[in-house]
């Protein structure tokens, strides 16, 4: 998303950006709007190696990791990406420790493990 920010900046005449993250049990929903102004002509160069590319490469990685994105004016004006990820085996195993511990009285999340210094 990080991808749409940055077209905010390039593309749009907009005064603010609105970052949204919501999650569910198996889904990460990430949103970028803007508020609208004008749009401004893409630039005239290339995209550099490594760099983004667009509506294109953001609808590609949601797409690699079986997610979606939409992107598209908003009615009120202005400009939102939506990206819809699953949430991996992993990630899920993650939130329901964090939950678990954040449940308990008086629990602190766990330290990284540190290497001995001997």
């Amino acid at each position: 998303m990080q991808e749409a920010l940055t077209n905010v900046t390039k593309h749009a005449a907009a005064k603010t950006a609105r970052v949204r993250l919501a999650y569910s049990h198996d889904r990460l929903t990430l949103t970028v709007a803007d508020d609208g102004g004008t749009l401004r002509s893409a630039p005239s160069t290339p995209p550099v190696p490594g760099g983004g590319f667009g509506l294109v490469g953001m609808r590609e990685r949601a797409q690699s990791v079986g997610g979606r994105l939409r992107a598209g004016a908003r009615p009120g004006g202005g400009f939102e990406v939506r990206a819809e990820l699953p949430l991996s085996e992993i990630a899920l195993t993650i939130r329901e420790s964090a939950l678990a511990i954040r449940s308990r009285p008086g629990a602190k999340p766990p330290s990284a493990a540190r290497p001995s210094s001997t």
